[in-house]
């Protein structure tokens, strides 16, 4: 809670409670850091840690036998908000997929649907109409796909002028670098598909980049065919049990919405997107953070 604070702090006040200065991009766009510098890290953070938050509201709760669903939902689209001002744009996806897992089916965290889904889009509006430039960065990624197209400069005819922001023309896969790392990930694969290349041993294979920003990429192309099966095996079975609860069993105990939700996140965590090194020591804490709590809580008879 005392990070969210300090991330609002920071937002309005142009400085958080260590006196570390909001960050902006060349366009003037502010984001958010918080305790985290000039690191955006704040958003991945909050992101895949968010279920730890939710679990403790709803342990608190339970054991003080006082349940306060109205600000619960407060609580939570704060830190949705928050989220989406550091600009982090798989933070903002990963904890707006969580969200709508949780909208539908949470009945102890969220029990007011109504309130909470009206509450978030005012919520949501307000930041996009108050800034403009970061809805923008929003839709950048549609740019960046090729579903949307920018626009041309206002120097030059279409065709001869040049593209707003650079983007490049074409579909992509969230983007031509992105693209291009998949690629190269393949192309890597090629040269020792069973075993791989070793870790940490993209970058000796291209000068495009350290590593593919996909787990999936780096892990075919740096540890080869056989441990990318154990990878995707644990990636679906987290798919499966998303699903089969989301749309096939009710919630009707604490302790599986509290598994619900680090379930969630796990899978949402390792979705082909774009992502970071999988063997960063961060990534590691954020990932394997919440696989404790999950254990925990499967020793809770459901």
């Amino acid at each position: 809670m005392l990070i969210i604070i300090d991330g609002y702090v920071q937002y309005f006040f142009g400085k958080n409670f260590f006196l570390i200065e909001l960050q902006k991009y060349n366009t003037n766009l502010p984001y958010v850091t918080s305790f985290f510098g000039e690191e955006k890290k704040l958003g991945s953070f909050l992101s895949r840690l968010s279920p730890i938050f939710f679990i403790s509201i709803l342990i608190i709760e339970d054991k003080l036998k006082w349940r306060k669903s109205f600000l619960n939902s407060i609580v939570v689209l704060l830190l949705l908000i928050l989220i989406l001002l550091t600009t982090e744009r798989v933070s903002i996806f990963l904890v707006g997929s969580l969200f709508i897992f949780i909208l539908f089916k949470s009945k102890f965290l969220i029990t007011s649907k109504k309130f909470f889904l009206m509450m978030g889009i005012f919520l949501i509006s307000i930041t996009f109409y108050s800034s403009p430039d970061l809805l923008e960065k929003m839709k950048s990624i549609l740019y960046s796909s090729g579903i949307l197209f920018p626009g041309w400069h206002e120097a030059g005819a279409p065709g001869k002028g040049k593209v707003i922001a650079g983007y490049d023309l074409g579909t992509f896969y969230f983007s031509k670098f992105h693209q291009d790392q998949i690629i190269n990930s393949y192309n890597i694969f090629k040269e020792s598909p069973f075993l791989g290349v070793g870790a940490k041993n993209f970058k000796l294979y291209t000068s495009s980049g350290w590593h593919p920003h996909n787990y999936h990429a780096q892990i075919l192309s740096e540890f080869g065919i056989f441990t990318y099966l154990i990878f995707i095996s644990v990636f679906l079975y987290y798919f499966f049990k998303v699903i089969r609860i989301f749309f096939f069993k009710k919630i009707n105990n604490l302790y599986l919405e509290m598994k619900y939700f680090i379930m969630c996140v796990i899978f949402l965590s390792l979705l082909p997107i774009p992502n970071g090194d999988f063997l960063n020591n961060w990534v590691n804490i954020l990932l394997y953070f919440p696989v404790g709590f999950l254990l925990y809580l499967n020793e809770k008879e459901i």
